[in-house]
């Protein structure tokens, strides 16, 4: 097999791993603002909900809710980060297959706009220059990212708490965590999407929008 076919066979795998990526940052988030919202964002807020909940007798199913939010969203966040030598589409399979190509997806960056008629030189070595950058971004996001005390709680709550019961994933420091690591994850998946594949992917927007969704899927039953 040729360097360049090889190379366009790496490049496929490593977009199908990080669309697989982007796609579990975006369900954990979504899971975890669905919690959120619904549990309120203060003592008042949702006040209406949860009285109307309690004066229902729907407690139970609204509590499985909740957990099941906490419960997707620690999953999603585990199949990410799980750890070398499963056959997860997961960061550190992302890594093992790209380490040791950057110079590869630099040249690659160099002819993004070729199709461009007119497009000046100098933007082509703009971008392999970005790419260089983001990779090391990237790597660097990830190190803060598999260093986090917040990441080695979420494992530890996939581990043993979510075996068996999720009633203490209600304390606000496991929100906390889940969040951050989430957001964290958001970083390494958007440095890479760039260094990769020359794609602007930023968390931040998701964060917003889901949140935004999520507010407006409860005030159906009240705030």
């Amino acid at each position: 097999m040729s360097g360049a076919k090889s190379f366009e066979n790496l490049k496929s795998d490593s977009s199908r791993i990080l669309k697989s990526l982007r796609s579990n940052t975006s369900a954990g988030i979504t899971s975890l603002a669905v919690f959120e919202q619904g549990n309120g964002e203060n003592e008042e807020h949702r006040k209406s909900l949860h009285d109307l909940v309690s004066q229902r007798h729907a407690g139970m199913t609204f509590d499985h809710i909740m957990r099941s939010m906490l419960n997707l969203a620690v999953m999603d966040v585990s199949r990410m980060t799980d750890n070398p030598g499963t056959d997860r589409l997961s960061l550190s399979r992302l890594v093992r297959l790209v380490d040791g190509h950057k110079s590869d997806f630099e040249n690659a960056a160099l002819h993004w706009y070729d199709d461009l008629l007119g497009f000046p030189n100098a933007q082509a070595e703009t971008s392999a220059a970005k790419v260089v950058e983001e990779w090391d971004v990237f790597h660097d996001n990830l190190q803060i990212l598999q260093r986090s005390g917040e990441l080695k709680r979420v494992r530890a709550l996939r581990n043993n708490e979510l075996a068996h019961s999720l009633g203490k994933s209600f304390q606000l420091p496991v929100i906390l965590d889940i969040k951050q690591v989430l957001l964290k994850i958001g970083n390494v998946v958007s440095s890479a999407s760039f260094a990769l594949e020359g794609l602007e992917w930023g968390v931040d927007d998701y964060v917003v929008s889901r949140n935004e969704n999520a507010r407006t899927f409860w005030d159906c039953f009240g705030q």
